[in-house]
């Protein structure tokens, strides 16, 4: 089976490299053409992202559970290499692979573009694609309260400007028991002065600190079960 990749025939530097090579073309004249490149090759694989969550909401909730990560200390702090479940077939899958960057740098383009595509977000507040850029997952405050992220049940939910987008449960493929665990620890976490959640310091994670505990547990028995 093809994987989402292969579907989507997403470009990659190092066949390009292969394809100057044979047409004779090394060096500075290399590096010209694949600098030059370089934004197709993003492009495509933002795309593949887009099309491999299936939906504004999905793409959503699946970029911060792969920001947020897992394994580390207590398997909770992110450190592991390990690309959500449906993220796992883009370039090698992994975060720490030579396309990592690029992919992750690709998974946070796609959020942006699922919440200004889909939702409008930015037009209602005078914002345009471009000073969202930086906004959802970036370094300026662009999105404000727009995103929320709580426990809903034995799963969560996703909301955008006051509407719910989006709910799920524990064990589905949007939210594996290992990433809703690590994702109610870091909030838990984060909300008794354990530090921020990196990445994704723009969505507010609401709810009660007893519901995350809840699915975190929850989560822990799906593990250990």
């Amino acid at each position: 089976m093809a994987t989402t990749e292969e579907q989507h025939q997403v470009p990659t530097r190092a066949a390009l490299v292969a394809e100057l090579e044979e047409a004779g073309v090394t060096g500075p004249a290399a590096e010209l053409v694949l600098r030059a490149t370089a934004p197709v090759r993003h492009k495509a694989r933002v795309q593949a992202v887009l099309d491999a969550c299936g939906s504004a909401a999905a793409t959503l909730l699946v970029a911060i559970l792969d920001l947020v990560g897992i394994g580390g200390w207590a398997g909770v702090t992110g450190e592991a290499t390990d690309r959500h479940p449906m993220l796992s077939g883009l370039g090698k899958g992994r975060k720490q692979a030579t396309d990592g960057d690029a992919w992750t740098a690709a998974i946070k383009e796609a959020a942006r573009k699922a919440l200004f595509g889909e939702y409008r977000w930015s037009a209602d507040l005078g914002h345009t694609e471009e000073t969202l850029y930086e906004g959802l997952f970036g370094r300026d405050d662009y999105c404000g309260d727009s995103v929320e992220c709580h426990p809903r049940g034995d799963g969560l939910a996703l909301v955008v400007r006051g509407e719910t987008v989006l709910a799920t449960e524990l064990g589905s493929d949007l939210l594996p028991a290992q990433w809703a665990r690590s994702l109610a620890a870091r909030v838990m976490m984060a909300r008794s002065g354990a530090g921020e959640i990196e990445g994704v310091k723009y969505v507010r994670f609401t709810g009660e600190t007893g519901e995350w505990g809840a699915l975190f547990n929850a989560a822990e028995a799906a593990l250990s079960g």
